[in-house]
């Protein structure tokens, strides 16, 4: 399964580096009135691909750790009943 991910990632990086390549016009980012400078296609695709492995990463990690120290909120029915709070509601 690992090689699996590696062949896929392998197989990612690879595309992005020949569209950089046959791509290298400098191009520049906007959004709203925000303008950034000119950068070449390469770096900004390798910047966005590091930003959102990143962004991963620390998702995977956040997740693990709330699952290691249980802070889940979330109690599901069973829970309650084993919980001891058997008190029934009056639905009407």
């Amino acid at each position: 399964m690992k090689v699996l991910a590696f062949l896929i990632i392998g197989i990612m990086i690879a595309g992005a580096a020949l569209f950089s390549v046959q791509n290298a016009a400098a191009v520049s980012l906007q959004f709203l009135s925000w303008r950034s400078i000119e950068f070449p296609l390469g770096f900004l695709l390798t910047l966005g691909f590091v930003v959102g492995l990143l962004l991963a990463v620390f998702g995977v990690l956040a997740w693990r750790l709330t699952e290691i120290n249980g802070d889940n909120d979330e109690v599901s029915f069973a829970d309650h009943a084993t919980l001891g709070n058997d008190e029934t509601e009056d639905w009407g």
